[in-house]
């Protein structure tokens, strides 16, 4: 999964991977579990999601289970739901 997403994020216009802080900060989120899990999907931009989904990735290598808590939530479901409408639109 997170070879698929840093790939996705390389050949996409929508964000540059090492800004992730940024577009989470520029959108009211913070990088830190709680913010992140209770940022509003249904009212993020693509750009916001892959952060999203970059944070998560990145949070993992500096406290073990912090994905798998992101998944188990809920998290990254609605954030893959988000990024389908998205692109349905």
């Amino acid at each position: 999964m997170a070879d698929d997403i840093y790939k996705f994020a390389k050949e996409s216009d929508e964000i540059v991977p090492s800004k992730y802080a940024e577009i989470l900060q520029a959108n009211g989120i913070e990088w830190g579990y709680d913010s992140m899990m209770k940022a509003d999907a249904s009212e993020l931009d693509a750009q916001c999601i892959l952060a999203l989904l970059i944070a998560s990735l990145r949070a993992e290598r500096f406290c073990d289970g912090a994905l798998l808590g992101f998944i188990q939530n809920g998290a990254v479901i609605r954030w893959l739901k988000r990024l389908q409408e998205l692109d349905e639109a």
